[in-house]
C-alpha cells in the first residue's frame, strides 16, 4: 500500500488532457463534501454513482473536473498553523499554513531566494536555508533537485515576507508534521518567457501546484519540487512517487504500464482516465527534458513527454508523464482500446507521444 504523504496524488480524479504545453479554459472552485472530485464524508462515503478514491469522490472510470492536485484537501487553519495531512494508509497531502500571517500575491511577492536553486548556504540569502539534493529531510527521506531555498516554520508569519507558504513535507500522514516555507506561485495564466520566468524561478524540476479548493475557498498555489526523472537528482535516483531524490526510490510498473488505479502497482502512480488507466509520474509541463524524453531510439527503459494537463495550467504548472512513441506499437498499455501514437509533437519533441483520444 502507498503511504507517501504526496504533494500530487488527487490530480488522478481529474480529468486530464493530452497536450505539450497549454490548455485553456478555468475550472470550479467550488466543492461539496461527497459531490464529484470533492471530498468523501468522514465515513467514506460519496453520491451514488461515485467511490472515495484516497478521500476524494471519483468516478472509477475517469474521475470528473475541477482544481486540484493533492490526495486529499491540505489541512489549511485560520491560525497559519501547518496542516497534518490526510488519513493513515490512503497517502494524504502536505498541509499548508493558514493566511493568518498574510499571503504576498503569487510570483509578485516580496524579491527573495526562496524556492531558488542551490548548492550550499551562500546561494541563499535572506536566512534562508539551503535544502540540499543529497538531504533526508523532505517527504520520503529526501532532498530536493538541485536544491531548495526555504526555511522551517510553525506558522504563516515565518514565509510571508519571504513570498511562501508554510507547508508541511512530512513523508507520511502518521509521522509529526514537517513544516518547511515554499514559494508562492501563480496557477495558470500565460506561457510567455516572461510569466515563465516568474513562475518558480523558471525552474524546470519544480512544479506549481495548485490545491483542491474546499469549503473554506482555494488555497493558496506553491512551488513544490518535481523530479520526474534520475537525471535531474545527480548521485540519487528520482523517487517517482514523493518527487524528491532519494537514495532507494519507489519500486513497481513502469511508465506507460497498463494499471488499476484500484490495486496501484505503478513505480510512480495509476492515472485513472476516462479511456486509459497507465502508470505515469508527476512533472513540470512546458519542459522538454522531462519523463526520461529521449530524442533518440527508444529500446532502453521509458522514455516519456510532459503531456498531461489539467484545463486552464500553463507552462511551469504540474502536468503528467505519457509514453513516447512512434508507433502505436510502442504504447505499453495495449488493454485499454482507442489508443494512438500522436506524431504532431513530433517536430518538437523528437518522437510522438502515446495518447487516447
Amino acid at each position: 500500500m502507498k503511504t507517501i504523504h504526496l504533494v500530487w496524488a488527487s490530480i488522478l480524479a481529474l480529468a486530464l488532457s493530452f497536450v505539450l504545453v497549454t490548455a485553456c479554459s478555468s475550472s470550479s472552485t467550488s466543492c461539496t463534501i461527497g459531490k464529484e472530485s470533492c471530498p468523501c464524508t468522514q465515513g467514506g462515503a460519496c453520491d451514488p454513482g461515485l467511490s472515495c478514491k484516497s478521500n476524494q469522490c471519483v468516478k472509477l472510470d475517469g474521475g470528473g473536473a475541477g482544481g486540484g492536485s493533492t490526495t486529499t484537501n491540505p489541512t489549511t487553519t485560520t491560525t497559519g498553523n501547518p496542516g497534518t495531512g490526510g488519513s493513515p494508509g490512503t497517502g494524504g497531502s502536505p498541509g499548508t499554513g493558514g493566511a493568518g500571517g498574510g499571503l504576498p500575491p503569487g510570483d509578485g511577492g516580496p524579491t527573495s531566494d526562496l524556492g531558488k536553486a542551490c548548492a550550499g548556504p551562500a546561494d541563499c540569502t535572506g536566512g534562508l536555508q539551503c535544502v540540499k539534493s543529497t538531504d533526508t529531510t523532505w517527504l520520503n527521506q529526501g532532498g530536493p533537485a538541485k536544491g531548495y531555498c526555504s526555511l522551517p516554520c510553525m506558522t504563516q508569519s515565518t514565509c510571508a515576507p519571504f513570498g511562501g507558504l508554510c507547508v508541511d513535507l512530512s513523508a507520511l500522514a502518521t509521522d509529526p508534521p514537517n513544516p518547511w516555507c515554499l514559494q508562492l506561485c501563480s496557477w495558470g495564466g500565460a506561457s510567455d518567457a516572461a510569466t515563465r520566468a516568474a513562475k518558480c524561478h523558471g525552474r524546470a524540476d519544480v512544479a506549481c501546484y495548485k490545491p483542491p479548493a474546499t469549503d473554506a475557498g482555494a488555497p493558496p498555489s506553491f512551488c513544490s519540487p518535481t523530479c520526474s526523472q534520475d537525471a535531474d537528482c545527480g548521485t540519487r535516483k528520482c523517487d517517482p512517487i514523493s518527487n524528491v531524490c532519494v537514495d532507494m526510490p519507489s519500486t513497481g510498473l513502469a511508465l506507460g504500464a497498463k494499471c488499476d488505479p484500484n490495486n496501484d502497482q505503478c513505480g510512480g502512480t495509476c492515472l485513472p482516465l476516462t479511456k486509459a488507466q497507465f502508470c505515469s509520474q508527476p512533472c513540470v509541463l512546458g519542459s522538454i527534458n522531462q519523463c526520461n524524453h529521449t530524442a533518440g531510439a527508444l529500446t532502453t527503459g521509458a522514455h516519456g513527454l510532459c503531456a498531461l494537463q489539467q484545463t486552464g495550467s500553463a507552462a511551469g504548472d504540474l502536468g503528467f508523464c505519457s509514453q513516447e512513441c512512434e508507433a502505436v506499437a510502442d504504447c505499453s498499455d495495449k488493454t485499454d482500446p482507442g489508443g494512438t501514437c500522436d506524431l504532431t509533437v513530433k517536430m518538437v519533441a523528437g518522437h510522438g507521444v502515446c495518447t487516447w483520444p
